[in-house]
């Protein structure tokens, strides 16, 4: 597998301990396959910065990909809970959280890669709003399969790391790319509006309200 990952320096031996524990899925390495993707995440700031290209050799390794069909949405958003820090504004979400944790959380410990959405201010701005019941699971579901900030390969175990060779290392103008990280989340902010203003609530949606006193379960 060939990956990339966007920042402001060469990096030829990554660690996982340089990777902050509050990320989407922990502590980790994290990339992109698409280096379009890795160019963007290395021009957040308006500064040049470095699209780093490996090669990653799977055999052996124990993937997590949470957009296949053993995971859904839920479990995603339970990994976001335990990593990142939400503000819940609502009772609700707040009792939700140790519920969500206990059933639809998803263990990582035995893992070496790790692969699903990555949670950038829009991403996470709607998972926010789940939480706090204004949108039902169909319509979190359709936000992110509009957005198109796409998916992220991280790196959680030394095994997997030891596996990883640098590449090589591209230039990224902030002047080009920086532009497009901003677009790129707006599009998905933009999508998500779109889609809530002209999403009528069905009688079958689920709520965070419903999954909690409902009993649904994976």
């Amino acid at each position: 597998m060939t990956i990339y990952h966007g920042s402001n320096s060469e990096i030829r031996k990554p660690y996982l301990q340089h990777g902050r524990k509050g990320n989407d899925f922990g502590q980790g390495f994290y990339c992109f396959e698409s280096a379009e993707l890795a160019m963007e995440a290395a021009c957040k700031l308006p500064l040049d910065g470095v699209a780093n290209e490996y090669e990653l050799d799977t055999d052996g390794l124990n993937i997590i990909d949470l957009n296949s069909g053993d995971y859904n949405v839920l479990n995603w958003m339970t990994l976001l809970l335990a990593n990142r820090v939400f503000a819940l504004d609502q009772p609700l979400a707040v009792q939700s959280r140790n519920f969500f944790l206990e059933r639809f959380g998803v263990d990582l410990s035995k893992a070496d890669v790790v692969k699903g959405y990555r949670a950038d201010d829009s991403y996470f701005s709607f998972a926010q709003a789940f939480l706090n019941n204004a949108i039902p699971v169909r319509l979190l579901e359709s936000a992110l399969r509009l957005g198109e900030l796409g998916t992220q390969v991280v790196i959680v175990s030394p095994k997997a790391l030891a596996q990883l060779n640098f590449r090589a290392a591209y230039p990224v103008k902030a002047e080009m790319y920086h532009r497009k990280f901003v677009e790129r989340d707006q599009k998905a902010r933009s999508a998500y509006q779109a889609s809530i203003k002209r999403g009528v609530i069905e009688r079958d949606d689920v709520f965070i309200r419903d999954i909690l006193f409902g009993g649904e379960r994976k």
